[in-house]
């Protein structure tokens, strides 16, 4: 019986896997059976894994010995079985059978990252945050208007991050309008899960990267919010709708023509009248030029006869982003909170408190303030799907602010150091029970993949760990309940974070499952669980006994009597995407080094 054109065929694995199950525990399973249905969802995963079959002694902490090993003829025996179980017939599936020291994971999350800085990775080192942007970014960013550059760009960009193990992430783009419509393109084809954001920046930037004026940017930012409504559509599977096995169809001309929302649209003109006054000039900016790209005429037909995909359930989805508030004029903060008030499913994407100088520069900005984070709560920016990034020199009273309005911290500590803009202590944002995930903020950041941004979160933990050791030790003070953040761990029972480093099981709930839950995807992604959609990686160890052959990476060393535990955590800090070989989304492969068919 053929498949539907939108449905894969299903898939069934056998083998070890790694996945988070809270901030405190992850789950470790030597040989599993994994079930992905045609539509890419998790059907079924069970333990495969005979008592007979577990032997080896314990470590220190109690923890299985057992080496990681081949999947036994048992085993398969009894994954068939859990298969036709689920009444599938196991000759119809795609199997794959894990080799020793094999693993599947979830999909990495980036909840904060610049696509169009990817050009300048590694540059402006000398810098910290705001001469970096003067002198190396905000001229780079302005090359977008040329649309070539943008296309050109953005494919190499997104399939990096894919072959990274990045599934999901959290796109600043730039300023344009179509360039920023190239990208969320480009994500569709390649099938990349994205939230991507138009920078929204009407002030304190060059005259030749600033957009003309509030009701400018948020009539833009309107657009861009359709035209991804529109994709949803396109992209839905099923009739009506485009097939997601052939998602590049979705880039057709219809899609690219300027579409029109009567009730957005009039939303918008409401509020563009409104902030007449305050813009400093509210006549259309002329259109961006195409550089030679061919772009669909305005036209208010739409593809689907008008309708439009439900945005929850798109791979790629808009993300409301004023740059961070010096860039965006009381007017413009006011248009982003009318927009989110109006469509609280809207997600939002800043920075917020990276450098003092910022956030010296903000509060004079905004006097009435008594915080940079209650700038934006003034402006009604602070909801359950706000992702702020960086938080690296809050206050208590900040912290309490954004535990209490639901917010999420977007953790970037490459470019944190990078830029000497601080250590952020995010072992209290979590023991506080504030949502914390990991960025690579590229580029401030330079390293594109989130294995980066885990080892230095790890580093950055440890750090703070010194220092408050070091000032426990001249004061000689008590710690236990020093801060509203220890209490409330000791009043829970659980571990306060607080205090020394990160456990593995930490970092790995911060790339995935606490990086969902920045972007309300927790109950669909971010961890290994029947009902959620597979967006994961399969990771490949060569041991350490084997031919060493040019390519390999020096770095990862597999011994053969090392358990699975103790793959993984080589792996997270000494491992690459050589050893990413497949990357799924969604159940689709998307990259990978040696993706699997």
């Amino acid at each position: 019986m053929a498949l539907p054109p939108h449905a894969l065929r299903r898939r069934v694995f056998v083998g070890s896997l790694v996945s988070p199950l809270s901030l405190y525990e992850l789950q470790a399973v030597s040989c599993a059976v994994v079930g992905i249905g045609s539509s890419g969802i998790i059907r079924f995963i069970e333990d495969v894994l005979d008592a007979s079959d577990q032997h080896g002694a314990t470590d220190a902490g109690s923890r299985p010995r057992k080496p990681v090993e081949a999947v036994s003829e048992a085993a398969l025996e009894r994954a068939r079985k859990v298969v036709e179980a689920h009444g599938w017939e196991w000759d119809e599936c795609a199997v794959t059978v894990l080799e020793p020291g094999s693993f599947l994971s979830p999909g990495f999350i980036d909840t904060h990252t610049h696509a169009c800085q990817i050009p300048n990775i590694g540059l402006g080192q000398q810098y910290e945050l705001l001469d970096w942007l003067k002198h190396v970014t905000f001229p780079r960013e302005a090359r977008y208007t040329d649309l070539h550059y943008a296309e050109r760009t953005y494919k190499s960009v997104v399939q990096r991050l894919l072959n990274s193990g990045t599934t999901t992430a959290c796109y600043y783009a730039t300023l344009h309008l179509e360039a920023t419509k190239v990208l969320a393109d480009v994500c569709t084809t390649l099938g990349q899960r994205a939230f991507v954001g138009k920078c929204q920046m009407d002030r304190h930037s060059p005259p030749e990267y600033c957009e003309k004026s509030a009701s400018q940017s948020l009539q833009d930012t309107k657009d861009f919010i359709d035209y991804c409504t529109r994709l949803a559509a396109a992209y839905a599977p099923g009739p009506g709708g485009l097939s997601p096995a052939n998602p590049q169809d979705a880039l057709s001309k219809t899609l690219r023509r300027q579409t029109e929302s009567a009730e957005m649209q009039a939303s918008i003109n409401r509020l563009s009248q409104t902030l007449e006054d305050a813009s400093v000039d509210d006549k259309p900016a002329s259109n961006e030029a195409t550089n030679g790209v061919v772009r669909a005429p305005q036209d208010p037909s739409s593809v689907n006869d008008g309708e439009k995909g439900n945005l929850e359930f798109a791979l790629v989805q808009p993300i409301l982003t004023p740059r961070f508030a010096i860039s965006c004029s009381d007017a413009l903060l006011a248009g982003i909170g009318a927009i989110v008030t109006k469509d609280p499913s809207l997600r939002i994407q800043t920075h917020l408190s990276e450098n003092p100088s910022e956030i010296e520069f903000t509060r004079s900005l905004f006097p009435f303030a008594s915080s940079y984070t209650h700038v934006y709560d003034h402006f009604s920016l602070l909801t359950d799907r706000t992702i702020l990034a960086h938080a690296v020199h809050l206050t208590q009273e900040e912290m309490l602010l954004l535990k209490e309005r639901k917010c999420g911290v977007s953790h970037c500590p490459t470019s944190n150091l990078n830029l000497r803009s601080g250590a952020s202590p995010i072992a209290e944002l979590l023991t506080l029970g504030i949502k914390v995930g990991l960025g690579t903020d590229v580029s401030g950041g330079f390293g594109i993949g989130m294995l980066s941004a885990v080892r230095e979160a790890s580093v950055v933990a440890k750090v703070i760990d010194f220092s408050r050791r070091r000032v426990d030790a001249e004061t000689e003070a008590e710690v236990d309940g020093h801060t509203e953040a220890a209490t409330e761990a000791a009043a829970a029972g659980k571990r306060d974070l607080t205090k020394g480093p990160l456990p593995i099981a930490t970092l790995l709930y911060l790339a995935t499952k606490g990086g969902a839950e920045l972007c309300a995807m927790e109950d669909r992604i971010g961890s290994l669980e029947v009902g959620k959609d597979f967006d994961a990686l399969l990771v490949r160890t060569l041991s350490a006994n084997a031919p060493f052959r040019s390519g390999q990476n020096p770095n990862m060393w597999r011994e053969d009597d090392d358990t699975l535990l103790d793959v993984f955590e080589k792996w997270l800090f000494c491992g690459d995407d050589r050893e990413i070989a497949s990357v799924f989304v969604r159940g689709r492969v998307v990259g990978g080094s040696t993706p699997l068919d």
